[in-house]
This record gives C-alpha cells, structure tokens and sequence, in this order.
C-alpha cells in the first residue's frame, strides 16, 4: 500500500493509540464488514481474497484506476497499477531431486500454471 499507493506517505503504526478494533475487527472478514457500513470507507486487500474467500459477503465495489477495473486478465498484464508479485525461489543449491526443487520446476509448467489459476491466483503465462 504505501509503496504502490500512498507516493512516500507512511501508513499509521498500529500502536495502541491507533489500532481501532471496530475498523480492523477480530476475523478476517471484519474489514469487508466495516466497508458495508461505512459510505466513505476505503481498504486493500489482495485480489484474490476479495474475489473467492469474501465474495458472498462481499457488498462493496472494488476501485478501478484511471479506467481500469481490477480482474484477473488486468493484473496478470499489469494494466491495472496496483499490482505487486509473489515469488517462488530455492537455493540453486538445491539438490535437483528434492521435493523442494520438484515443486518449484512444477509451477511454470502448464499443469503448474492450471492449478495457481484454478486455486482463484494468477499464474505466470508465457
């Protein structure tokens, strides 16, 4: 947030004098509750738990920037400007027959790619 978002601003620290129970809530879905609520709200969360883990609660709008709405075919082209990148890595040390090493070379195959798409992530196409 504060890097895609905010231009240099920092977000408030949590500390006992900020953290506001009835914004950040006790579940996981306490914020998506909080937004129904509140008119001006605004939060960020990660598309994918937006779209699959909250969906049937979800009774608020996601932002599109400059025209562009959040989906899986803006993210996965980077047209969509808030976009940030999870990785995969081992050590390239890592013994070849390892499960370890199996995992990672699995994940950009094609079967690789089906599966990270059908769990509601967005896979690395080539």
């Amino acid at each position: 947030m504060e890097t895609l978002v905010m231009n240099g601003l920092t977000m408030i620290d949590g500390t006992e004098d900020t953290y506001m129970v009835e914004i950040i809530g006790s579940q996981m879905a306490s914020p998506y509750l909080q937004l129904e609520i509140d008119e001006y709200g605004i939060g960020y969360t990660p598309f994918f738990y937006c779209t699959a883990m909250v969906r049937d609660l979800k009774r608020v709008s996601m932002l599109s920037i400059d025209g562009v709405a959040p989906s899986k075919e803006s993210l996965r082209s980077n047209k969509y400007p808030f976009v940030s990148s999870i990785y995969a890595a081992v050590r390239y040390t890592e013994d070849h027959e390892s499960m370890a090493y199996k995992l990672y070379q699995f994940l950009f195959t094609k079967k690789g790619a089906d599966m990270i798409d059908e769990n509601g992530y967005i896979a690395i196409r080539k």
